[in-house]
């Protein structure tokens, strides 16, 4: 007895839906391509999987070729093709196409499900259309039985984080009511999106205050979430509520990363907290991690804030030491990132010059910019020398470094 070993439809549909959970939706077509030269024709349930891959991978365009594909076949596309087809949209923010998918499936008496109207809504709220988002599900809840899900409420929320003004979190009280309204539990997910919400706005106190109830809960924050709070409370200058979060991170289990230091760092900045910026510079290379770029104009930019020229100087070669220490390390490590300064960490030390006049160290600044690291100097470099001068009351070398400018084309900011 000859057992036949070939794969028929079902093995190639069954391996496609294998890709689709796998999310590897490169294999799914691969396998889509071998099945129809294998002379098979993909039934309904084929063009399904391999659209459900396609949309876990945000193939948007691959899918709705994929769609037009099976809708001029003789196959018939369906609710679910069409909602796999939207989703793809969605993960891109691409709204035209997932309004007009939606358009399709009316024309064709298909009625979207829940998870359409998510994906509809979702496409809109990654591109920035907040007031469109709700609008779906507003008329979702109105004109339909379905009743919203978390999905639904996480999608308004991320929407809203995405808005400006202080309209987004007027509308957080009512979307949370809603949920309670409607017996939606608030998820481990929906208060991320809080914290995202919260600390886009500069409302440190209430993403703190999620903070919190993620303990009480039971959840345990991510770096992530730690990291939003903590930029959030650095965006006001709350340097102290900023390191109340670094230490229930630790407590947490939870280790910082660069971001979260540079985020401490620059809350000491706009606090005029120098002393306290080192040392967090200090507690950061304590645990292993490497500061940047910004991690180091930051703390330069402190000391121009409170007049110490000499601790900026004294940052910048450290700074270069580090750059020079990274090129060595970038050849045996490919991978590694390359610390050099730029534009921004010459102008800040320069503007250090200003408060003491420092005229030579200013144009030692300007010749090491230009000609050891080949940055050139632009409009705020010029007017940083020419106040310099003023302030020194070198009139005729402020206005030559006016003349110098204009001569090299840069144009006075308005």
């Amino acid at each position: 007895c000859k057992i036949n070993s070939s794969p028929d439809l079902w093995t190639y549909t069954v391996l496609i839906m294998a890709c689709a959970r796998g999310r590897q939706w490169q294999r799914a077509m691969q396998l889509f391509e071998v099945m129809q030269a294998n002379g098979f024709s993909p039934q309904r349930v084929t063009y399904d999987m391999l659209l459900n891959a396609l949309a876990k991978g945000g193939q948007w365009q691959t899918a709705l070729s994929l769609l037009d594909e099976m809708e001029a076949s003789a196959v018939s596309a369906d609710a679910c093709a069409y909602t796999c087809a939207i989703v793809a949209c969605s993960k891109e923010g691409r709204w035209l196409e997932a309004d007009s998918l939606m358009s399709r499936m009316a024309r064709r008496g298909i009625v979207p499900g829940l998870n359409a109207h998510n994906a509809c809504a979702h496409a809109h709220a990654v591109a920035g259309r907040w007031g469109d988002t709700l609008r779906i599900f507003n008329e979702v809840h109105t004109s339909t039985e379905m009743q919203l899900d978390r999905i639904a409420f996480n999608t308004m929320l991320f929407a809203l984080s995405k808005a400006r003004g202080a309209v987004r979190v007027s509308l957080v009280d009512y979307i949370l009511s809603r949920m309670e309204g409607l017996s939606v539990p608030v998820g481990f997910d929906t208060l991320q999106f809080l914290i995202i919400l919260y600390s886009r706005a500069g409302h440190w106190q209430d993403a703190k205050g999620v903070l919190e109830q993620m303990k009480i809960m039971g959840y345990i924050p991510r770096l992530r979430d730690f990291n939003a709070v903590v930029s959030a409370c650095a965006n006001t200058g709350m340097w102290m509520e900023a390191w109340s979060v670094l230490e229930h991170m630790t407590d947490c289990g939870v280790q910082p990363d660069t971001v979260t230091y540079n985020s401490l760092i620059y809350a000491c900045g706009r606090a005029k907290q120098l002393s306290t910026g080192l040392r967090m510079l200090s507690n950061m290379e304590a645990r292993g991690l490497q500061p940047d770029i910004y991690t180091y104009n930051t703390l330069i930019y402190t000391c121009a804030a409170v007049g110490d020229l000499e601790e900026a100087l004294r940052l910048f070669q450290q700074m270069m030491t580090a750059a020079e220490n990274q090129v060595l390390n970038t050849q045996r490590d490919q991978s590694s990132g390359v610390l050099a300064p730029d534009i921004i960490t010459f102008n800040t030390l320069i503007s250090a010059c200003l408060p003491r006049r420092r005229w030579d160290t200013a144009v030692n600044l300007l010749k090491h910019m230009q000609e050891e690291c080949g940055i050139n100097s632009d409009c705020c470099t010029y007017m940083m020398l020419a106040t310099i001068s003023l302030h020194a009351d070198e009139i005729e070398r402020a206005v030559a470094i006016i003349d110098m400018m204009n001569n090299v084309g840069i144009e006075v900011d308005a």
